[in-house]
């Protein structure tokens, strides 16, 4: 082949022919060419150039490499055929029964179809084939067959445009580490490698807009569990759509005391998008297990997922304690409304009285007022106050002022409020007719328990 570039840079040489030269480094090539010409000596347009490139090896611009390439050629007026391809780019063996390409004035239309069959690589694999173009440093192992369509049209300077891709993948296994997706806050015995097994992907590129989408199973543990997933990016734009049905694997929410046991099935849908280097939106995260149903909409967080903003959460759940929680919180302007039958503040209460962390707040820098309306709040499993109502205003993630007003079951009040002056000194007062349930919950009260 080198050869024959030589020679035709001799005759007629061009920036091209310098490229391509510079691009090949070895193989043969065998040709049969059938040329007739005209009674003025050119060449007429019904040539035919046929043969093979034989081990042909191309060191790509992008310092990529194909190596071992074998193909048949069939090259007529402004449309050339290649057949029977078999290659290697890098470590990834590729086949393809056809690629046509025709001349369009000055570029050329290309479609093709490639194919890989088995293709098993490590870690060390993919950090060659990626040659430092992507981060796949947390990816272990990958075992997966591909169809893969494309077409594109290029000029002759090389420029590629109108790139379509469509893609089958049968993932057989992809082994990663667990530090791109760690779950183990939520479910317990992780491994420190994930694995997806059997997956199903179709992908799409389109004008600067890629789509994958996929189903299988996903072993965060030793017990798979089913989930899909949509990712689109969009240029510099990411949406996800990602559903879980976790059934064989117990799942837990701390800050909530919600446990789902297993054997049990229960479906997570996540959706939202984000722009690289920009916020994290969720638009819809939800969870169902029986009766059990956690929707949370529009959720906002920072590149520390911290929470800048949420419009509204449902919550109708049954926690640890078993006691239905049973609330709504919704966005009014810049603040919110709770309101709701039943909610058990055990939880919370006891992380606020065990932390001394005053970073500890889920809000990146919340300045609102939170307007309070319960039926039911559990401060213990088994103590509950009536018409807990009232309201708190934050200011940069700290109590600026509150009053809550609410009733034991015996008629007995309660009152509890914060006060900031200008000085920005604070006063908290605690106001009740029956204190025994604060006595025995609270070590720090002390001296007695009945009257005020």
């Amino acid at each position: 082949i080198n050869d024959l570039l030589f020679f035709t840079r001799e005759v007629h040489n061009s920036p091209q022919l310098f490229i391509i030269s510079t691009i090949i480094k070895d193989g043969s090539i065998e040709v049969d060419i059938s040329i007739n010409f005209d009674t003025k000596g050119k060449v007429k347009d019904d040539y035919q150039i046929k043969g093979s490139i034989k081990n042909a090896r191309l060191d790509l611009l992008n310092q990529s490499t194909i190596n071992d390439l074998n193909f048949l050629f069939n090259l007529n007026k402004n449309q050339y055929s290649l057949s029977k391809i078999k290659t290697s780019f890098n470590e990834i063996k590729l086949n393809s029964p056809l690629i046509e390409i025709k001349k369009k004035k000055d570029s050329y239309l290309i479609d093709g179809i490639f194919l890989t069959k088995n293709q098993k690589l490590d870690g060390d694999d993919l950090n060659f084939i990626s040659k430092g173009l992507i981060n796949l440093k947390d990816i272990k192992e990958i075992e997966f067959s591909s169809n893969n369509k494309l077409s594109f049209e290029i000029n002759k300077k090389f420029k590629i445009n109108k790139l379509d891709i469509e893609t089958t993948i049968d993932l057989d296994k992809l082994i990663f580490s667990k530090k791109f997706i760690d779950l183990s806050a939520y479910l317990k015995n992780t491994k420190e490698e994930i694995l997806f097994e059997k997956n199903k992907i179709q992908i799409n590129y389109k004008k600067d807009k890629l789509k994958m989408k996929g189903t299988g199973s996903i072993f965060f543990t030793d017990k798979s569990e089913k989930i899909t997933y949509e990712i689109i990016k969009n240029n510099d734009q990411f949406s996800f759509d990602t559903k879980f049905n976790i059934k064989d694997n117990s799942f837990q929410i701390v800050p909530l005391n919600y446990e789902k046991k297993e054997d049990v099935n229960s479906i997570i849908i996540i959706d939202g998008d984000f722009k690289k280097g920009n916020l994290l939106k969720f638009k819809t995260i939800s969870l169902e297990e029986n009766k059990n149903k956690i929707l949370i909409n529009n959720l906002k967080l920072d590149n520390n997922f911290k929470v800048l903003d949420i419009e509204k959460a449902n919550i109708n759940y049954k926690n640890k304690n078993k006691i239905l929680n049973k609330i709504n919180l919704r966005k009014d302007n810049s603040n919110f409304i709770v309101e709701g039958d039943n909610l058990d503040l055990s939880k919370l209460i006891d992380n606020i009285m065990d932390s001394d962390d005053e970073n500890s707040s889920i809000f990146e820098n919340l300045n609102s007022r939170i307007d309070i309306n319960i039926k039911k709040t559990y401060i213990d499993e088994i103590n509950h106050l009536n018409n807990l109502s009232g309201y708190i205003i934050l200011k940069n993630n700290k109590i600026n002022n509150l009053i809550l007003d609410a009733d034991f079951p015996n008629d007995k009040k309660i009152s509890l409020t914060v006060l900031t002056n200008d000085a920005k000194e604070t006063t908290t007062s605690l106001i009740t007719d029956y204190p025994k349930p604060l006595i025995k919950r609270y070590k720090f009260i002390k001296g007695f328990e009945e009257g005020n």
